[in-house]
């Protein structure tokens, strides 16, 4: 990307990165490492003209989900 000028890297976290959560202390942990990770690239690579993003959807009611629900936060 440097060499062509630019570019963009975009990288999907998760809002769980930014709340506490029952249950979900590893996802939590590993999304958080990720925004971090994002916002130390951009840091680093903006000077050279690529930008680097992280989308960070809320929470989407899969079976995965629904495995870690309790009543206190469903």
């Amino acid at each position: 990307m440097e060499k062509n000028g630019g570019g963009v890297i975009l990288t999907i976290t998760s809002m769980a990165a930014e709340n506490k959560n029952i249950n979900m202390t590893s996802y939590a942990s590993s999304k958080a490492a990720a925004s971090h990770l994002v916002r130390n690239m951009a840091f680093d690579l903006g000077e050279k003209n690529i930008r680097v993003n992280g989308i960070a959807p809320g929470a989407i009611l899969t079976d995965a989900l629904k495995s870690v629900i309790t009543p206190e936060i469903g």
